[in-house]
């Protein structure tokens, strides 16, 4: 994994959902994303700085199953 622990916590759990509830990136929603990850702000930033560096086509650390 290229993230730390906390980063896919944070972005695929927190984030995705609380776009079941609002569809884009009002207050609101970042006022949903706070009352669950109050220091969701800490960890959008480490994204911002790295994520682009977070390359999909490395090869995973774990071997993944063939189909």
């Amino acid at each position: 994994m290229m993230a730390p622990p906390t980063i896919p916590d944070y972005i695929v759990v927190v984030h995705e959902l609380c776009h079941s509830h609002y569809l884009d990136h009002t207050d609101a929603f970042w006022n949903e994303v706070n009352k669950i990850l109050p220091n969701y702000r800490e960890r959008n930033e480490w994204l911002r700085k790295n994520g682009a560096a977070m390359d999909v086509r490395r090869k995973p650390l774990i071997p993944l199953p063939a189909v």
